[in-house]
């Protein structure tokens, strides 16, 4: 019994095994089937859509009706973000941000997507979700099944979708390779270069495509070219090269580029490139691809432009300013003939195609750089011409001076202009040099423009109105004016400017103070418009004018007043030698007891004759001397003041120069005597000046050696210090005899066009102030005449202080030696006759060289001597003065016809004027001699 049921339990499992594995199968079967139908509708939709990009969308619906689902996507992953598309059956609103990786990473079922973390609701609203990923044109993808309903999906329709998304794979893979061949043919289509495409797999390659551009290029439509033979894209190569090298291309199916000159459908020829190029589809060239372009533009310009560059060439070759192009890679383009010389000195020269540095490191070379410091300035100077646009000027080695104009271009690209401004450079100096010197003129100067207003005006003209530049640039000439001289130059001046194109005249302007400029004033019209006005202050030079002629007239005055002193001076030395004569005879008769009392009474009278004659020669010396007042004067104020009348002595081309020192130099004389020696000796070394050629040179000096000017020939020599004026010229100078008598009265080198007055009044001024003149000479070379005068701060000597009159009872000369000197013989006699009857023993001579002989025989045989003062060869000073050099002691008593003769600065004991009395005369030897014994004990 068990054991029946034991078998009967066994065959129950074994049933339900049977039955399972029949459901199993069954199941196994169902699926295949739902798979197989799947894939067939699919295929079948696929294959029935027009379109690749439609037949993805009819497989998609399949999908989702095999799914039953609600939605179907494509999903793509696009940095990151999940992109859906394309999608059927429902709405999938936007991507999903950072969850592509969710998507096609790998196959996934969510029952329900709430509960995902990376899943947004916004995107669409789904619960469950199957998909599996694909990989479409190497871009990882995926086909997504979304549901309404959590759970709807299961593992089979995952399987399921798992061979249902190869077919989606392809489709899309289809669909976008249909896109990619759109997009390219409609580039093709649209471009504007030609392209035909002949296929080379078929007898003759016909031509199988031409675009749009084509037709329009050739004027040939669509059905003259398709099917025939590609050669037909090379017309207008006939008989050229360019036929057998497109033949060769095509039989090799080789790339080639043609430039050629091709023919349109209407006969027309047109320039054209075509280039031809092989396509390969699975490892073999079926096809060959042409594209043409029209050139015919383009080449026209290429050859206007290579016109336009060999124009360029000639004329840059005949420039004058050197031209030098380089290429981007430093190498010469282009170097003109000028640029060529300028920039000489390289071997090689600067041939086109050579480097910059190697033609610049050469000239370096040439001129001793060394080889790596050439290189290393060579390769500075490219990297300077590359830095942008600079000016500079360069010095060449012979002297020239050239402006480098330099400019990059094309990133490494140069040109350089170099302009010989050698010429320029001197013109600019010269023109700076002329801007400065009308800048620096004394004269004002200034340019008006034709409107009347002032373009330009030099600091004279404006420092002469007092204004500034900026007050007057570009303001009417006529506020300088008043209106009344406005009205003047405009009714009389300017019309005269008009017809003469000059004018020159007299103006009152009005300075900025509004004060008077007296102006001389010249105008003259620019050639193009305006005028130029040059103007000088006149009012300082009409009161120099009225200065100097006052001084002149000052001058004229004294000169006659001097002149009448010489002459009344000349004449009363006669006078009183002859009434020395007659006073003293008659004064020895009217003395002599032995005549006579009616004869003593007529000597008598003709002594109060002789005094009346002698008072008379008196007036007539006061009425000739001048009575100059004497007075502490800055010499260097004096002769500054005096220039312009200093240089107007001297006419012709005489050069005057005064050379004053910058230090005051006092001295005491009337200043009117200083400027009368000064013009005297101007003048006369201007007449000796022979040929009116030569200069003269007038020079003050505070403090001068009386020693230094050669002989002193007026005066004697002081304590000092002194001043001295000197006058030198380069005339015929004088001969060294004749020094001496030039100062004498009517001795005149001049002939009969001079007084013989000048030099004379000159040695009276001299003597007047204590002065000296001494000179020098050189024959044929000129003379020096020098005018020394004490400084007034010299220490001055006191005045000799007279003797005590001698009582007239101890007037007796016994036993005295007395020596007498007179070159009149009659007033010589005379003398002597008086001093004889007091007693003396008198030696009397006319020749003073003899009496100083007599005392040099016998220095200590004489008590005193009595001398006349103005003798010729050697004057009563110059006496005195030699035999105290023998005999210091001995008296000398001076009886002389002038009275402007002094014991101050002389070897005179005492100075008598003639006519004198014996007591008078007798007084003075008497006190002479009485001082020397007094002076001896």
């Amino acid at each position: 019994m068990r054991q029946t049921e034991t078998t009967a339990m066994t065959d129950d499992e074994a049933l339900r095994e049977a039955l399972l594995e029949i459901n199993h199968l069954r199941a196994r079967e169902a699926a295949a089937l739902r798979e197989a139908n799947a894939l067939l509708r699919g295929v079948q939709r696929m294959n029935t859509a027009p379109t690749p990009g439609r037949a993805l969308v009819e497989l998609l619906h399949s999908i989702a009706a095999t799914m039953a689902c609600d939605c179907v996507a494509v999903v793509h992953d696009r940095s990151g973000d999940a992109i859906f598309h394309p999608v059927v059956g429902g709405d999938l609103g936007r991507a999903l941000a950072r969850a592509g990786a969710q998507f096609t990473r790998t196959s996934r079922l969510v029952l329900d997507l709430a509960l995902t973390t990376w899943w947004n609701a916004s995107v669409g609203p789904y619960r469950s979700l199957a998909l599996v990923p694909i990989v479409v044109s190497g871009e990882a993808a995926a086909i997504a099944c979304f549901s309404m309903t959590p759970g709807s999906f299961t593992r089979g329709d995952i399987a399921l979708l798992n061979r249902l998304s190869e077919l989606a794979a392809q489709a899309l893979s289809t669909h976008d390779l249909a896109e990619r061949n759109a997009l390219l043919a409609a580039v093709i289509d649209g471009a504007p270069i030609a392209v035909s495409i002949a296929d080379t797999s078929r007898p003759g390659s016909p031509v199988i495509y031409v675009n749009d551009a084509h037709c329009r290029m050739t004027g040939t439509p669509r059905s003259d070219v398709i099917g025939k033979s590609c050669e037909a894209i090379s017309q207008g190569l006939d008989g050229t090269p360019d036929r057998e090298r497109l033949r060769a291309a095509i039989a090799a199916r080789a790339i080639g580029r043609f430039e050629t000159v091709s023919v349109r459908h209407d006969g027309t020829r047109f320039d054209s490139d075509l280039t031809v190029y092989p396509v390969a589809l699975q490892g073999r060239r079926s096809y060959l691809v042409a594209s043409q372009m029209d050139t015919t533009e383009r080449r026209a310009a290429e050859r206007e432009r290579d016109q336009v560059r060999h124009r360029m060439i000639a004329a840059l070759s005949e420039a004058s300013e050197g031209f030098l192009i380089l290429d981007a890679d430093g190498t010469v383009v282009l170097a003109n003939p000028s640029w060529r010389s300028l920039f000489a000195g390289a071997p090689c020269g600067w041939q086109e195609g050579r480097r910059f540095v190697d033609i610049w490191a050469e000239r370096l070379l040439v001129s001793g750089v060394g080889h790596k410091e050439a290189a290393s300035q060579a390769e500075a100077r490219l990297a300077a011409m590359r830095s942008g646009r600079r000016d500079h000027e360069e010095t060449l080695p012979d002297g020239r001076v050239v402006l480098l104009s330099e400019t990059s271009f094309g990133g490494s690209q140069c040109v350089s202009v170099a302009t010989d401004v050698t010429r320029l450079q001197a013109s600019r100096r010269e023109l700076a040099l002329r801007a400065a010197a009308i800048e620096a003129a004394q004269d004002g100067i200034a340019i008006i423009d034709e409107g009347g207003r002032y373009l330009y005006m030099n600091s004279a003209h404006l420092d002469m109105f007092g204004y500034a530049a900026h007050e007057v640039i570009g303001h009417s000439w006529t506020g300088l004016y008043a209106e009344d001289v406005v009205d003047r130059l405009r009714q009389t001046v300017l019309p005269a400017l008009a017809r003469g194109g000059s004018w020159r005249g007299e103006l009152i302007g009005r300075h900025k103070s509004g004060g008077p400029v007296e102006q001389e004033v010249s105008l003259t019209m620019l050639s193009g418009s305006g005028l130029v006005c040059l103007t000088r202050d006149i009012g300082m030079r009409k009161r120099q004018d009225a200065e100097n002629m006052r001084l002149r007239e000052q001058l004229n005055a004294a000169q006659r007043q001097e002149a009448i002193g010489v002459i009344a001076a000349g004449v009363a030395h006669d006078f009183n030698n002859v009434i020395a004569a007659i006073s003293g005879s008659a004064l020895l008769l009217a003395e002599n007891e032995e005549i006579a009392e009616r004869d003593r009474a007529h000597a008598r009278r003709i002594l109060k004759a002789s005094e009346r004659a002698g008072n008379l020669v008196g007036r007539l010396l006061d009425f000739g001397k001048r009575r100059a007042c004497a007075r502490r004067i800055d010499a260097t104020a004096v002769l500054a003041e005096a220039s312009d009348l200093i240089a107007a002595s001297a006419t012709g081309r005489i050069d005057v120069q005064l050379d004053l020192p910058d230090e005051t130099v006092p001295i005491v004389i009337d200043g009117t005597d200083l400027l009368q020696v000064v013009l005297n000796f101007v003048i006369n070394a201007r007449d000796a000046i022979e040929g009116g050629r030569g200069s003269i040179a007038v020079e003050l000096m505070a403090e001068a050696d009386p020693g230094g000017f050669g002989d002193i020939i007026i005066g004697r020599l002081g304590a000092g210090p002194y001043a001295a004026v000197s006058v030198t010229d380069t005339g015929s100078g004088i001969a060294r005899d004749r020094f001496r008598a030039i100062f004498d009265p009517y001795v005149s080198t001049k002939g009969k066009d001079g007084t013989g007055l000048g030099l004379a009044v000159v040695a009276e001024l001299a003597r007047d102030a204590n002065g000296l003149i001494a000179m020098t000479s050189t024959l044929g070379e000129g003379t020096r005449f020098t005018l020394l005068l004490p400084r007034a701060d010299a220490p001055r000597s006191r005045p000799c202080e007279r003797e005590p009159a001698v009582p007239s009872t101890d007037l007796t000369l016994s036993g005295r030696l007395l020596l007498v000197v007179d070159d009149d013989p009659d007033a010589g006699e005379t003398t002597a006759a008086m001093l004889e009857r007091l007693g003396a023993e008198v030696a009397q001579c006319c020749d003073p060289e003899d009496a100083l002989e007599a005392v040099r025989d016998d220095p200590g045989a004489w008590d005193a001597l009595v001398t006349d003062y103005e003798m010729p060869k050697l004057d009563g000073h110059s006496l005195a003065a030699s035999v105290h050099a023998l005999r210091p002691d001995l008296p000398c008593v001076c009886v002389t016809g002038r009275r402007d003769v002094s014991v101050a600065g002389t070897p005179f004991a005492a100075v008598l004027t003639k006519p004198v009395g014996s007591t008078e005369l007798a007084a003075a030897i008497v006190a002479a001699v009485m001082r020397k014994e007094k002076v001896l004990q």
